[in-house]
């Protein structure tokens, strides 16, 4: 964000600010991207705020996943997300890690 008065930027850092649900799909992209350049593990960081996001985030190459925004409005939301991640991978009958870096997309 640009504070228009000044010509500077509006956050303290130059940048942020972006937060919630609405920036899951790039942090799956960018998580994606950053997994097919480096062969280190990769954090999948934005918003998480249930169990299919963190699958989303895994299959792009995540190694592991934060919640932020989503664990401070409910803290014991990451506990539950655990919760649901283990049903989904035993209804699923998969495991998590063999999904790893599995996204099969042509580009």
């Amino acid at each position: 964000m640009i504070d228009v008065d000044t010509r500077k930027p509006a956050l303290g850092f130059g940048s942020g600010g972006v937060s919630g649900p609405g920036l899951l799909p790039v942090g799956v992209l960018a998580t994606r991207r950053v997994a097919k350049a480096v062969r280190l593990p990769v954090m999948g960081i934005g918003g998480i705020s249930k169990a299919t996001d963190v699958v989303q985030y895994v299959i792009a190459g995540a190694s592991l996943v934060a919640i932020g925004t989503a664990a401070m409005q409910q803290p014991r939301l990451p506990g539950k997300i655990v919760g649901d991640l283990e049903s989904w991978c035993r209804e699923k009958r998969v495991v998590l890690s063999d999904l790893r870096g599995s996204l099969d997309w042509e580009t």
